[in-house]
């Protein structure tokens, strides 16, 4: 399946399984789920409670991410200026 241009997404069944039992710095996974239903989301959105931006496939395969977090977070903070109003 495709995510974004460049960026392809494989499902194992049991690998999530695999990984959670015997975690490895050299192939590391992003684990965890969130579900919300529309109504909270767009709450939780209004409220400036997320950060969003735009994704992009080059961030997932970055192999120095000492300053990862940092750049996510003024990359969202300079959408968020730009954005238009909500609703």
């Amino acid at each position: 399946m495709t995510m974004l241009p460049g960026l392809y997404l494989a499902v194992r069944a049991g690998l999530d399984r695999r990984a959670a039992q015997q975690p490895s710095a050299e192939d590391p996974l992003l684990r965890g789920l969130l579900r919300m239903g529309p109504g909270p989301a767009a709450g939780e959105l209004d409220r400036g409670d997320w950060l969003v931006t735009e994704a992009e496939a080059d961030t997932v395969f970055l192999k120095d991410t000492s300053r990862l977090w940092q750049d996510m977070v003024r990359r969202a903070s300079a959408v968020r200026a730009d954005a238009a109003p909500m609703r």
